[in-house]
């Protein structure tokens, strides 16, 4: 493959796993942490606040391990089509 072809895919995977990653972190990473606090009626205890949930970007619940996965995923897959010979086809008769 010739120095050119080999940047221009290059290139493009990069882009790719760029966007794909942008893509992931607005739908996998938490962001906003809802905060609950409870009144406990226990002499001393007064309050019991705690994490309720991670919310995402658009609002949807966030797993913090999926979304590293998603991007161990995206940075391996990357790494694979970056270094992969690419495949020459057959002629057709």
């Amino acid at each position: 493959m010739s120095s050119g072809r080999r940047r221009e895919r290059v290139a493009i995977v990069l882009v790719g796993a760029f966007v794909a990653t942008i893509v992931a972190s607005l739908l996998l990473a938490p962001v906003m942490v809802s905060r609950t606090c409870f009144s406990v009626d226990v002499p001393g205890d007064g309050q019991y606040c705690g994490d309720t949930a991670t919310d995402t970007m658009l609002g949807y619940e966030g797993n913090l391990r999926l979304w590293i996965g998603s991007l161990v995923l995206i940075v391996v897959a990357a790494g694979i089509l970056i270094t992969a010979p690419r495949r020459r086809r057959s002629p057709t008769p």
